[in-house]
């Protein structure tokens, strides 16, 4: 018998049930499980975007598994890897996903009872638009020549410049195109790692300032399609006064920390400051072939123990891509499992 107060919840127990046959075989044992997650926001978050573009049938798939281990949001890292009219012609249409495999994933996930969150770059780490010839004008290293190895360019530069009138029209109408393919009530606005804000064309202008300006305008674009907000917290970890007076209340901080340790006073920071968070772990698959479990196991459970101990929304796992994406999918399970385990029982 399953019993559960909603869908969902009668979604989860069949997975439950799912994996008693998996263990067990045909004939399973007498027992009574009484079963809820510690953690409403169970999510994972995929890089499509450097080095490895999965296909729609990919995607399902790993939809399938996070279902499986009842995790019910998904992200997907997008700089350049969807079909905006910005990037003809910069940008190969077989390294993008197209508005139709979108909303067939969203379709998808909804089934599955997990939550499709577009996520995209709107700020930094937009090297495809900003080296081209076409928007270069709106980079704030206006006529960077690269110099280092691809994926090192692609990682560490490319950060729009925030005060030239069109770069909002440009981020805006990229927005406008993605936006409306979702049926998730939130959108990742990104915002991390500008490393070269106020470096170059604003050089001597205050980088707080300069990063709040650009971040507002995204806000109020993306609140505008009746969405909630969310961005990764690095750069508001730096000015957390400036960012609890400029950031509205719904806003929703991605608390990322990837160490094999994660200090307490990190979750604890925005916690004291009354923002809504999300802990963001890492399945350290990046930069290996294989995930690095000797890092994310410690990563994962200690992030986790703090995510229950302060009341935090959830828990979003990060699977990225850094300098090519050489880990496939399929190597990095032991990470994706062990925090879908911890955002349903923290204490396991």
């Amino acid at each position: 018998v399953i019993s559960a107060d909603g869908a969902a919840g009668a979604f989860y127990a069949v997975q439950s049930l799912r994996q008693i046959v998996r263990e067990n075989g045909k004939v399973i044992p007498c027992c009574l499980v009484e079963d809820s997650p510690d953690l409403s926001y169970r999510g994972f978050y995929l890089d499509v975007s450097r080095g490895r573009v999965p296909t729609l049938e990919k995607l399902k798939t790993v939809a399938d598994t996070l279902a499986y281990y009842k995790s019910n949001s998904l992200q997907l890292y997008v700089e350049d890897a969807f079909t905006f009219r910005e990037l003809d012609g910069i940008v190969s249409a077989e390294c993008a996903l197209t508005p139709e495999e979108i909303r067939h994933l969203d379709a998808y996930c909804t089934a599955r009872f997990i939550d499709l969150v577009p996520s995209m770059s709107s700020f930094g780490h937009l090297y495809a638009l900003l080296q081209s010839e076409r928007y270069n004008h709106i980079c704030e290293l206006k006529g960077h020549e690269p110099y280092r190895n691809y994926w090192l360019e692609m990682q560490w530069h490319h950060t729009v410049a925030v005060y030239n009138p069109e770069t909002i029209e440009v981020i805006g109408s990229m927005l406008g195109q993605f936006i409306p393919l979702f049926s998730s009530k939130y959108f990742n606005i990104c915002c991390d790692e500008t490393m070269d804000l106020c470096n170059g064309t604003n050089l001597g202008r205050d980088k707080g300032e300069a990063y709040f300006y650009h971040v507002e305008k995204l806000i109020d674009i993306v609140r505008s399609y009746g969405k909630t907000p969310m961005m990764w917290g690095d750069e508001c970890m730096a000015r957390p006064d400036m960012a609890k007076e400029r950031l509205p209340e719904d806003i929703i901080v991605l608390n990322w920390c990837y160490r094999h340790t994660v200090a307490e006073w990190i979750p604890k920071m925005f916690w004291e400051r009354g923002f809504r968070q999300i802990v963001c772990t890492g399945t350290s698959c990046w930069e290996n072939f294989i995930e690095n479990i000797h890092i994310s196991t410690g990563n994962i459970s200690s992030f986790a123990a703090h995510a229950k101990k302060y009341g935090v929304k959830g828990l979003l796992n990060t699977g990225w891509g850094d300098f090519g994406h050489v880990c496939p999918f399929n190597s990095s399970l032991y990470g994706l499992v062990l925090g879908a385990e911890k955002s349903w029982n923290v204490e396991s």
